[in-house]
């Protein structure tokens, strides 16, 4: 086991496992479970979640508030978490 911990070291990241989220409630599959929000973004786009990559993007804590994720924040995610992806010029 601690082989397995001097090896992720050594390589500098975890290996990248694939995790499904929520993404303006459509499922989204990311490569986690280190993630940005830059690339939540373009995983929601792949899977055909109707955003563009300059919308900001927020999580749901447990308590139901939203954050905000930054494009380059790293995050950890986890299955079944929630995000929001809105357009950020809403001058209605």
């Amino acid at each position: 086991m601690t082989q397995s911990n001097e090896d992720l070291q050594h390589h500098g990241r975890e290996e990248h496992q694939p995790v499904s989220v929520l993404v303006n409630n459509r499922p989204v599959t990311v490569e986690g479970p280190k993630t940005t929000g830059q690339e939540i973004k373009e995983a929601a786009i792949s899977d055909g979640v109707a955003i563009q990559t300059d919308f900001h993007l927020t999580v749901v804590d447990d308590d139901g508030k939203e954050d905000p994720v930054r494009d380059d924040e790293a995050i950890v995610v986890h299955c079944d978490e929630q995000f929001f992806a809105v357009a950020g010029d809403d001058n209605s």
